[in-house]
């Protein structure tokens, strides 16, 4: 009985300290802060930029990193009952495998995106897995409040940039009111419904004559080299016209029905391009028959120019 007394709290100790013993199998991922980078939940208004930074590294000793993912699931308030107003899974972000047979030891990959605009909360998830299969994961929420969640017409404004790279921000996901970079429809994955190509359905085009803005299944957005639409699994065939609405009359449009009378006075084609500048509108039909119409209110200095818009779409 006096040895059981003994053994009893040596066994414990060594209970407690196994249970206090960190996993060491895992790669290392965290978020790094140069002082705005963002670390950690946020609560935002519509379309804020937010710049991300995180640092993969293989453990000492342990196997170099295979791959990074990043997924996005969005949850939007406006009719949380409706399957397009929550992701049932993640959607692929980004999704990149590191060139093997010689896998790197530490990665950094920095991530710059605007803030949803529909009322609503993004759940971001970062996982880095090494070539052993161990795998850890990193994430943060962002809590959208807009002031008009409750407006039957969605009213937002973006900067889509120019394709210049494949983290330029030039595809526009308008009923999500999210604005995607070049690299989140590089590779979707084998499941479509997991896949932002789901939701892609304006791109924008750079040409000798200037900016164009074409659905994914126009055959100018084949032109694009950075985008590479060409091999899109999935390339929605918005419909969309040029617009002769002005800007009295865009800012005017506060119901369904004056959009949808607006959208009608336009001739709209499947899988159209059209050219755009300052003070141009464009009308647009999505794959899903939603209407919107956007204005463009401004253009960057430098060519191939940023195109600074206001769209206005059905929820």
């Amino acid at each position: 009985m006096r040895l059981l007394r003994l053994i009893s709290p040596l066994l414990l100790l060594v209970l407690l300290t196994a249970g206090c013993k960190q996993d060491t199998s895992a790669p290392l991922l965290d978020f790094i802060s140069n002082g705005t980078a963002l670390t950690a939940d946020r609560t935002a208004t519509a379309a804020d930029t937010f710049e991300v930074r995180v640092f993969a590294e293989a453990r000492d000793k342990g196997p170099g990193l295979r791959r990074l993912t990043v997924t996005t699931q969005e949850r939007f308030y406006r009719n949380p009952v409706q399957p397009k107003f929550q992701d049932s899974l993640p959607l692929v972000y980004f999704d990149t495998v590191f060139t093997q047979p010689t896998p790197p030891r530490n990665f950094l990959l920095i991530n710059r995106f605007g803030a949803g605009t529909n009322a609503g909360r993004q759940e971001w998830k970062y996982t880095v897995t090494d070539v052993d299969g161990n795998k850890a994961t990193r994430g943060y929420r962002i809590t959208v409040q807009p002031a008009d969640s409750v407006n039957p017409l969605h009213t937002y404004s973006v900067r889509l940039q120019a394709p210049r790279r494949s983290g330029s921000r030039a595809i526009l996901a308008a009923e999500r009111g999210f604005v995607l970079p070049a690299y989140a429809a590089y590779n979707p994955g084998p499941d479509l419904q997991l896949s932002y190509l789901r939701w892609a359905d304006l791109v924008y085009v750079p040409t000798a004559t200037g900016p164009v803005l074409a659905a994914p299944s126009a055959s100018a957005a084949l032109s694009s080299s950075v985008l590479r639409v060409n091999s899109w699994p999935l390339r929605r065939a918005t419909e969309l016209g040029a617009s002769t609405v002005t800007s009295g009359e865009f800012n005017a449009i506060n119901t369904a029905s004056a959009l949808s009378t607006a959208v009608a006075a336009s001739t709209l084609r499947a899988g159209a391009a059209v050219p755009v500048g300052k003070d141009k509108a464009v009308a647009f039909r999505t794959a899903d028959g939603n209407e919107g119409l956007l204005y463009i209110t401004d253009v960057g200095t430098t060519a191939p120019v940023d195109l600074i818009m206001t769209i206005k779409i059905r929820r």
